[in-house]
């Protein structure tokens, strides 16, 4: 019998490439793509607000634009705005918008033709026309005028014809007599509870043919959180008194009576105006605000040509729908107009994160595909490398004449099938990070 021949030296070839090389250089382009084209970029979206009236030949909108970054919102940087409306109207408004400073844009844009009825498209777009926002929106109906004062009644009133008082600023208050007397001039003495009264003027006087009516204006200031005021008026030895509480506006924005001023009794970067008339939400700006040495903010205000009719000036101190934050003011002596809340007309940041969503898919998926290719060659290679193996074995034991029937073989070590195992599930890891990697944070 003759001695079988030296077994094979081991060579470094191309098997170990295709078992070690393989999935090292799928696993390397995988995570290339996953830390590269298939990460999550930042995006840029928009939400618009406001309110657009029917037959309105002009609007004012409110643009925020924030950048998606991951799970966290925070300021875009500074770009440049384009606002357009489409459709039953058109209009365009552009502008530069830096959010870490302005926070929103307020983009005032005339209407050719007026809007009656019928569905606009607004579309927000920044630098080289990338959409912020888009969607459709309609009129709504116009909004009745705010009910006027009812007459006073017989006897004393006290009123502020504003509404309320903001603290430590001061606010109209109007005292009425109303009295059948005619010769007499009445006497007013005022007590306050929690504040400062302004001297207390001569009365003015106005008759009709039963009774006529006196009254006094002057201005109060609160300086606490709750401000009473009793006043006395006595006219041909009838004595009349009244006490009232006032309506307070703690942290409100505050409109000079003539409209040329802001203030807040507290220390403001910013306020946000909106000139309310017959139209809606007509006009629009942001001022900045300059703090005093006592902690109080202002800025002058300068409106647009006020229209005849009713009017009102909404002050915010944030951008959005915060009704909180927000105070309505009449305009002058002219009829108040409603000013409804905006509503949220367009927000870009649901499709914004679908289109990243999708493109970081597109990104993903040759990564997938690598992955699955290079799981198939591995296993395809192992059963040919085995086959190869088990056939070289053979023709091996025939030429040293040895019979396969007296030879006993041992199953694979157990290390090596959980090695097979191992690199299966390596692979599946990877093919799975590479498909469903977009829903990561990476």
């Amino acid at each position: 019998m003759s001695s079988a021949p030296p077994p094979p030296k081991p060579t470094l070839g191309w098997p170990l490439l295709a078992i070690v090389g393989v999935p090292a250089i799928a696993g390397a382009v995988t995570t290339g793509v996953l830390v590269g084209p298939g990460r999550t970029r930042p995006m840029d979206a928009a939400r618009v607000y406001g309110r657009p009236t029917q037959d309105a030949d002009q609007i004012a909108l409110q643009v925020e634009v924030v950048r998606f970054d991951g799970d966290v919102i925070i300021p875009a940087p500074a770009l440049d705005l384009r606002v357009a409306v489409a459709g039953a109207t058109a209009g365009e408004w552009t502008g530069r918008l830096d959010p870490s400073v302005d926070e929103a844009a307020e983009a005032v844009m005339t209407l050719s033709p007026g809007w009656k009825h019928g569905p606009a498209r607004l579309t927000v777009t920044g630098p080289e026309g990338t959409e912020l926002a888009a969607a459709e929106m309609v009129p709504q109906p116009r909004l009745p005028t705010v009910a006027a004062a009812s007459p006073p009644p017989e006897g004393l009133s006290v009123t502020l014809p504003r509404g309320g008082a903001v603290p430590e600023l001061p606010e109209q208050m109007v005292v009425t007599l109303v009295s059948s007397s005619r010769e007499a001039t009445p006497v007013l003495s005022m007590k306050i509870q929690g504040g400062d009264l302004s001297e207390v003027p001569a009365p003015k006087r106005s008759c009709d043919e039963t009774r006529c009516r006196w009254w006094w204006d002057f201005d109060v200031t609160s300086r606490a959180t709750a401000t009473g005021v009793t006043a006395t008026a006595t006219l041909d030895a009838e004595r009349f008194e009244r006490e009232v509480w006032l309506q307070l506006l703690p942290g409100a924005l505050w409109l000079a009576p003539n409209g040329r001023e802001v203030r807040a009794a507290s220390p403001r970067e910013h306020a946000f105006v909106a000139l309310h008339d017959a139209r809606g939400r007509a006009w629009s700006t942001r001022l900045a605000m300059k703090v005093d040495d006592r902690g109080f903010a202002s800025a002058p205000l300068h409106l647009p040509p006020l229209p005849s009719g009713p009017a009102a000036i909404a002050l915010a101190s944030e951008p959005g729908l915060a009704s909180d934050r927000r105070w309505v003011w009449p305009v002058g002596s002219l009829p108040q107009a409603t000013a409804a809340p905006m509503v949220l007309l367009a927000d870009g940041l649901p499709a914004a994160q679908a289109r990243e969503e999708a493109r970081k898919g597109r990104a993903r998926r040759p990564a997938f595909a690598l992955v699955i290719m290079a799981g198939f060659f591995e296993l395809a290679f192992l059963y040919w490398q085995r086959q190869r193996t088990t056939a070289d074995l053979a023709r091996r034991m025939r030429e040293a004449d040895i019979d396969p029937d007296r030879v006993t073989t041992r199953p694979a070590a157990w290390w090596l099938v959980v090695l097979s195992g191992a690199l299966l599930l390596a692979f599946l890891a990877l093919a799975t990070l590479a498909l469903f990697g977009a829903q990561l944070p990476l």
